[in-house]
């Protein structure tokens, strides 16, 4: 025990998924643990998913998206919890950290037995000419989004430019056009959606230009320019897009600079090097969540793929470890994701056909189109899926799809499979539900899995 401390000590540095978990679970474990959680911003424990459908109106009120206030953590639950404080520093050798408060300008020092490191992402900003211009956004926190409600409420905007084709972009599109907004996607590659085949990416592209929504791609970002209170998006070649109000969903990169400074030992990733039980390179401080990397099951190579899932699950074995070293490990990830692009379900596990093959894998990738219930009843849709198989194993390698129902039900098989090396072969021998009104005979799953094994014959 840390003699500047009068019990032990477990110090938490941020405040939303993975912190949240890692103190909630020290503090049931060892109720007699003093843990304190240090956040720079005003809001803990919310949903950061969920910020789309709160900017979009689909979820009406801000606090819920609220799991847990400050107050309700130290009254509740007996954590002591600091928002607007942000720490600026760790030195291991004194087990301290020193802590600004940003309401304040006050610094303090605080000692800890443990530390935990749950810093998260950072958004990636286009670092071009205009960056800074008060219709410019980026969603990442809670604060984000209160900002965005903000300005549309009082500027009313009628063109919108999302900057990026993923996740949270294609998110946001929709957001923005059930405000009622023109929306334009820029994105800079080839195709929406990463890595992800061009069988699921065209039915993306196909359902959002039906929505109304304009698609650049290929468009690299030159600069922004502000005339008579619009937003010009240069992009290369010098055409202009004029817009009202831009929302930047390029990505995020781990939060890292506190680690960096403490000697802390950073993965080729660019992440947070953890070992299974959490704890960084330095043995009493852990790390877990966005600005951490992980292991991918499938090729057994260390990943960023900052998730939430992922985040208070790393979270919790964190927290075990703080309480009983060694008690529980984080073996990795298929990273598994599921979207809402309007009326599709969006979803992929595992490896890209074009990430696998970089990957050193021979694989092969097949696409098939089939009825999410039984044909004749009411209400069935098609559902298209792509599996990533390799060519000599016939192990599952990764599976997409994409459909109006029942695509996030069958993703979650399909992430089981690979998390258990499971084959073409033994996917077509699954025992799956069937009832006319949930799913055909054959499944889109197992037709699936015929197909690849077909192809690879």
């Amino acid at each position: 025990m840390n003699s500047k401390t009068q019990k032990h000590r477990f110090v938490v540095i941020g405040g939303v998924a993975a912190g949240m978990s890692a103190a909630n679970t020290v503090k049931r474990s060892d109720p007699d643990m003093d843990v304190l959680i240090i956040e720079k911003g005003k809001f803990i424990s919310y949903n950061t998913c969920s910020i789309p459908y709160f900017i979009g109106g689909v979820i009406e009120d801000y606090r819920q998206l609220i799991e847990l206030t400050p107050d309700q953590a130290k009254h509740t639950s007996q954590l002591d919890v600091w928002t607007q404080h942000e720490a600026m520093a760790i030195y291991p050798d004194k087990q301290s950290v020193v802590v600004l408060n940003r309401d304040t300008g006050e610094e303090k020092t605080v000692y800890y037995d443990a530390l935990m490191l749950a810093t998260g992402g950072v958004p990636i900003t286009p670092p071009v000419p205009g960056i800074n211009l008060p219709n410019i956004f980026q969603v990442r926190t809670l604060t984000d989004s209160l900002r965005i409600k903000q300005y549309i409420a009082e500027h009313l905007p009628q063109k919108a430019t999302i900057l990026g084709g993923g996740y949270v972009g294609l998110e946001m599109t929709e957001a923005c056009r059930r405000l009622g907004m023109d929306v334009t996607i820029l994105e800079k590659f080839g195709n929406l959606m990463g890595t992800m085949g061009a069988d699921i990416t065209d039915l993306i592209e196909q359902h959002l230009l039906e929505h109304g929504v304009h698609l650049s791609k290929e468009a690299s970002l030159h600069s922004f320019e502000a005339i008579d209170g619009k937003c010009g998006v240069v992009v290369a070649g010098g055409q202009r897009l004029d817009t009202d109000l831009v929302i930047t969903a390029i990505g995020v990169r781990p939060e890292i600079a506190l680690a960096r400074g403490a000697g802390i030992e950073i993965g080729d990733t660019g992440a947070i090097a953890v070992n299974p039980s959490l704890q960084t390179s330095i043995e009493n401080i852990y790390a877990a969540g966005d600005c951490t990397e992980v292991t991918h099951l499938v090729s057994g190579t260390k990943m960023y793929l900052p998730l939430g899932t992922t985040a208070c699950k790393q979270g919790h074995i964190a927290g075990k470890n703080v309480v009983q070293a060694g008690s529980m490990e984080f073996k990795g990830v298929v990273g598994t994701t599921v979207t809402k692009v309007f009326d599709l379900e969006v979803a992929r596990t595992g490896l890209s056909a074009m990430d696998a093959n970089r990957l050193g894998f021979d694989a092969a990738a097949s696409t098939i189109t089939a009825d999410s219930r039984e044909k004749n009843y009411p209400g069935n849709q098609k559902i298209t899926i792509t599996l990533i198989v390799d060519k000599t194993t016939k192990q599952l390698l990764g599976a997409e799809m994409v459909g109006k129902e029942g695509v996030s039900k069958r993703i979650d098989v399909f992430a089981a499979a690979l998390d258990n090396q499971m084959t073409a072969q033994a996917l077509t021998q699954l025992d799956l539900s069937y009832a006319p009104p949930y799913a055909p005979p054959w499944d889109p799953i197992l037709v699936a899995a015929k197909m690849a094994l077909k192809k690879l014959s």
